[in-house]
Order: structure tokens, then sequence, then C-alpha cells
């Protein structure tokens, strides 16, 4: 009797793992929503930063109050979010909210964990990006810009130390390049769970497969063209005018 009590005890009831899996894809769901809703929040700071919206305590806002109302689309609280960012990453504080977007859609789709290497792929992305543009010398670089009033580096303090003092001071900057682009090549499957081989490959076959799709769809509407013929309903027959300048001749009725 103890036996059968116990067993019914470890039994469990018929429906549970289903409300379980639904309680979990609704828990990704709502953790995907706030990851997006972020990234588009930290985007929109970055993209409207300006150096009127930092309080005076920053040393960086020329004027000796911030401008009211905040120029920045998420306001005050954007303004230091930008800032921070652009001092820390310079411009390639924009893989914030790629990465951002990225998680989110791997817990809304695929219902992945937040796995070390994903988290340690979008760092060295951050890294080899901001150091990447440090060293380069063709944009950004302009007196003038956010990145010259806020650090003097368009690749930020994590570009100018990774990038400029340590690769660049050792190697140089075609070896602190090659170096950064390895780290790059890296990191990117390790964000994105596919190597450059298979992501160059899965989108080639897209491609594909879209003209493939295209061009069966021109050849059916040909065909579908051809078999109504000249004398298909709703299309009119093009009289042309006589030579002598007359009205032009109206077929007969039959």
């Amino acid at each position: 009797m103890s036996a059968a009590k116990n067993t019914f005890r470890g039994t469990r009831p018929m429906g549970t793992e289903e409300a379980d899996e639904h309680r979990h894809v609704g828990l990704d769901a709502a953790v995907a929503a706030s990851l997006c809703t972020l990234a588009v929040i930290v985007f929109l700071a970055l993209i409207s930063f300006d150096t009127r919206d930092l309080p005076a305590w920053t040393g960086r806002n020329e004027c000796p109050e911030p401008v009211s109302p905040a120029l920045n689309f998420i306001g005050p609280v954007g303004a230091l979010v930008a800032m921070a960012s652009y001092l820390l990453f310079g411009a390639g504080a924009f893989f914030l909210p790629v990465g951002l977007v990225w998680l989110g859609l791997l817990k809304l789709i695929d219902h992945a964990r937040m796995h070390g290497k994903v988290i340690a792929g979008w760092a060295l992305l951050l890294v080899s990006t901001s150091a990447l543009i440090h060293i380069q010398k063709l944009f950004l670089h302009g007196k003038g810009t956010v990145f010259d009033r806020l650090v003097g580096s368009p690749g930020g303090f994590v570009g100018e130390l990774v990038g400029g003092m340590l690769l660049q001071n050792l190697m140089g900057t075609v070896g602190a390049t090659l170096v950064l682009v390895l780290v790059y090549a890296v990191a990117l499957p390790l964000f994105t769970g596919l190597n450059p081989v298979q992501f160059v490959r899965m989108n080639w076959a897209a491609l594909r497969r879209h003209l493939a799709a295209r061009r069966l769809a021109a050849a059916e509407r040909r065909a579908d063209r051809a078999a109504l013929g000249p004398d298909a309903p709703g299309k009119t027959k093009r009289t042309r005018p006589p030579r002598g300048g007359g009205e032009p001749s109206v077929p007969p009725d039959e």
C-alpha cells in the first residue's frame, strides 16, 4: 500500500510538462522583448547624443548647464548612457544594440540560454571593432567629431588601449590589424554560432533560392499570357488609323 502511495506521489499529473513548456516560452518571449527594447533605447541614445545634454559634473559640456528639454531622444539618462558607451568603445558602441538584438532573437526563436561563448564573442567583437576603428586613419579621426570632443579617439578608451598602446606599439599598424582581423574572425562564429564558411554558404543558398523563385514566377506569368492568347477576355485590340488620316476602322460585331 505504501509503495502504491509512493508511486502515486512520484507521478506528475497530465499536462504538467506542457504547462512548464508554455511557461518557459512565455518567459523567453518576455526576456527577448526586454532585450530588443533595451537595444532600441541604446541605439536611439547613441544616434541622438549631444554633449549639451550632459550635466556640468561630467566636464564635457561646453555650456554651464544642460539644455532643457534634452536633445537626446531618451532624455538626460540617454545622454549619460551614450557618453559612457562612446567613452568606452567609441564608434564600436553600436555593437551594443546589435548584440542585444541578437541575444533577444536567440531567446525568442531558439529559446537559447545565455551561454558564456556568446557573451565572450560579443565582448571580443566590441573590443576588436573599437581597436580597429582606432588604428585606421580613413574616417572618424577629424577634428570636431563627437569622439574627438569626448575621448580623442574614435575607438574609445578600449580601442586606444588595446589597439594603440598594446598592439600597435608592439606590432605596428599592419601586424596589429592582422591580429585584430583574426580576433574578429574568431569572435564572429562564437557570437553567431556560425563559422564564416557556413555563413557565406547559407546566404548564397538563400540568394540562389530567391532568384530561382523569381525566375519560376516570371516563367509562369509568361506561360499564362501565352495560354490566354491575343483574344483573351479583358484585352482590347488596338486598331491603327488608316494612312489617309480618316477614322480608324472598327471591326464588325460578330
